[in-house]
């Protein structure tokens, strides 16, 4: 990988981890009532905002994992080294720094989810995702799991489609037509990802 490419995914990340942050207080501040605040938050008048104490904290930690790909464990010691401290002014452990990373990954599914809600009509609902009673897009039980990891091959793995499709083909996994995987069907897959999140970004 080039150093232009490496600059371009980590400014990528990094506008995704800000997009991330705008959605994390819109839907947390749908959800939550007033209680101790979630990790780079605070609560100002009763809303949500950044907590400029442990913000920068929080964007390091999500810019570690999807960035550097680094695991919790790791990311635990490296803010201990750091000194820096949790909520409770403790050192970090591993289960806070899971919490802190799953909580993040479960708005941008929601996020993924509103946008496809958004932009698509009653017809064949897209790989991972099915439609509820009321219309609504859901996730799939049975495929969603693989969408979740076509899209960790490529972007924390870094395999191309053709690889990706041999690997889906060998564990046996099947497409939305019940069929083995084919190249076209893994890139469309992709593609339809780096288009929402080049939405979020642009929005």
């Amino acid at each position: 990988m080039t150093n232009t490419q490496s600059r371009l995914i980590s400014e990528r990340t990094r506008r995704l981890i800000s997009e991330r942050t705008r959605a994390a207080l819109k839907e947390l501040a749908k959800t939550r009532t007033l209680g101790r605040a979630p990790f780079g938050f605070k609560y100002s008048e009763g809303q949500l905002v950044p907590d400029s104490k442990t913000h920068a904290t929080l964007k390091w930690i999500l810019e570690l994992h999807y960035n550097k790909r680094m695991n919790p464990h790791r990311i635990t010691k490296t803010l201990n080294e750091y000194g820096l401290k949790s909520q409770t002014g403790k050192e970090f452990s591993w289960n806070v720094v899971c919490q802190i990373i799953k909580r993040d990954e479960r708005l941008a599914s929601k996020e993924m989810m509103k946008e496809l809600t958004k932009t698509r009509t009653l017809g064949r609902p897209p790989f991972g995702f099915t439609y509820d009673c009321l219309g609504q897009l859901v996730p799939d039980s049975k495929t969603h799991a693989t969408l979740k990891w076509i899209l960790e091959l490529h972007y924390n793995k870094r395999m191309n489609p053709h690889r990706i499709t041999k690997m889906l083909n060998e564990k046996g996994l099947k497409s939305q037509t019940g069929k083995e995987f084919s190249r076209n069907v893994v890139c469309e897959i992709i593609k339809r990802d780096e288009r929402l999140a080049s939405k979020e970004i642009s929005q």
